[in-house]
Order: structure tokens, then C-alpha cells, then sequence
């Protein structure tokens, strides 16, 4: 299991960089799948909604800021929404939000 939690992290810190790879996302799979590994002593439930929450507003505002900088270089409104709509669809299999 501390092999998934190291491949997430790596993962996410390239993904910090690289804009493909959901980087902010896999860090939190990351430190969760660690919280799992250590039957949640180390890292509390407290400690995950917070990390949960610091990384929605962050995906949020990646997401967002995407759109500004895509409107400036010209992609139109409905790419966009399909971009959005592309982004919810992963997101929704990837934590299983019902």
C-alpha cells in the first residue's frame, strides 16, 4: 500500500507541472490512501476534510483560471463547457460522488 501512496504523490508533484496529470487531486489520493495504510492515525479524518477542501477551491481555481486564459487566446465559449463538463464527468468516477 506505501507503494500507491508514493506513485500518487510522484504523480501529483509532476502533475504540478505537467497541465495533463491532475497533480493537486493525486497528492490528496495520495496522503488519503497513506491516512488508509496507517488505519487513520497519522493523518485524522479532521486533517482530510480539511486537505479535501483546500483541494476543491484549488481545482476550482485551476479550473477557472483555465477558462480566463483560454478565453484570451481565443478558444470559444462552447469548448469551454465541454472542457467543464469533461473535468465534473472525471471528477464524479474518480471520488464516486453520488
Amino acid at each position: 500500500m506505501i507503494a500507491l501512496v508514493v506513485i500518487f504523490i510522484v504523480l501529483g508533484l509532476v502533475g504540478c507541472v505537467i497541465p495533463y496529470i491532475p497533480g493537486i487531486p493525486l497528492i490528496f489520493l495520495g496522503v488519503f490512501f497513506y491516512g488508509l495504510n496507517n488505519s487513520f492515525q497519522k493523518v485524522n479524518w479532521n486533517y482530510l476534510f480539511i486537505l479535501l477542501g483546500v483541494t476543491t477551491i484549488a481545482v476550482i481555481i485551476d479550473t477557472f483560471a483555465g477558462k480566463r486564459e483560454g478565453k484570451k487566446i481565443g478558444i470559444n465559449r462552447r469548448s469551454i463547457l465541454k472542457l467543464s463538463l469533461g473535468a465534473v464527468i472525471v471528477f464524479s468516477f474518480l471520488f464516486k460522488i453520488k
